[in-house]
């Protein structure tokens, strides 16, 4: 696996936000119709962090980024109602998440549904 370079992650960022638009979107690198996205909450005690990947099912590129979660929104999660040892598992990293987010979209449990909680104040993938 190999991560977007920056104008590859630029084409992503400033495409439609995930969160408007689940549906895969085109590659910046191997331009098919594949690349997906994730998003999870963390409580880290201090403040709450949302995760977020996008990666394509094709070429296996992906990107990761972090935000303070400002509460605008609630989302389905189904890595969330896993047993807290394997919900770990793919929380520590990418090499066993992205094969488990495959097989979950593959199955229907992903893409994931949004739904606004209030007023956005920031956009993810915007």
């Amino acid at each position: 696996m190999m991560e977007y370079d920056s104008d590859q992650v630029a084409k992503l960022y400033f495409e439609t936000s995930f969160l408007d638009d689940q549906s895969e979107r085109e590659c910046p690198a191997c331009k098919s119709i594949a690349v997906r996205a994730y998003i999870w909450r963390h409580d880290g005690g201090s403040r709450t962090v949302l995760f977020s990947y996008a990666w394509c099912k094709h070429c296996r590129r992906f990107k990761g980024w972090t935000t303070a979660d400002t509460g605008e929104f609630t989302f389905s999660d189904p890595i969330e109602s896993l047993p807290e040892p394997e919900r770990e598992i793919y929380r520590r990293g990418v090499a066993k998440l992205l094969p488990k987010l495959d097989k979950l979209w593959d199955e229907g449990e992903l893409p994931q549904t949004f739904v606004r909680a209030r007023s956005p104040k920031k956009r993810l993938g915007k």
